[in-house]
């Protein structure tokens, strides 16, 4: 389990997921998940480039926890675009496309990559204000957001990531 762990984290830095989006440098995360979108079968393990066509609707997620998860364990699920809006031009920085509080485990455009973060949420979960700007569709509270810091101001620990890369249809 830790040559996967380490390939985990390997996978992330050689992508600068780690420290474009996740600052701290000796993360190793306690929890591995892959992205599933049902309606075409497609499932993304670590950093899997896929067309760009396959990723609507809203996938899900196959959650493995290395170990098993406190009974009253909820996580926050962030999906943020780390060099909006492409990575050969970044003019956005990140860019949040959704943040899902409350998830409990059970027993992209043409050259666009997708991180999703997974954080365990402190006990008793978190509450985001129906005014905060993760609720917003608004490009301008999008551009420019901060996963770690949002996660900061929750006191989320991230225990999990993954990401794809998009690519344009041929």
């Amino acid at each position: 389990m830790s040559d996967l762990l380490a390939n985990v984290t390997a996978s992330i830095k050689a992508a600068k997921i780690i420290p474009d989006v996740i600052r701290q440098s000796n993360f190793v995360p306690s929890v591995l998940f892959s992205i599933v979108w049902p309606s075409n079968g497609t499932e993304v393990i670590v950093g899997d480039e896929i067309e760009r066509d396959l990723t609507d609707p809203e996938p899900e997620i196959k959650l493995s926890p290395m170990a098993l998860p406190k009974e009253d364990a909820s996580y926050t699920l962030v999906m943020t675009d780390p060099d909006a809006p492409t990575r050969s031009n970044p003019k956005f920085g990140q860019w949040r496309h959704w943040v899902l509080p409350g998830v409990r485990l059970p027993a992209a455009n043409i050259d666009e990559t997708a991180v999703f973060l997974l954080f365990e949420e402190p006990t008793g979960g978190i509450t985001i204000s129906p005014n905060a700007a993760e609720h917003g569709s608004d490009p301008a509270t999008r551009k420019n957001w901060d996963a770690m810091e949002f996660a900061k101001s929750h006191n989320l620990k991230l225990v999990g990531v993954n990401y794809l890369e998009t690519k344009a249809q041929e």
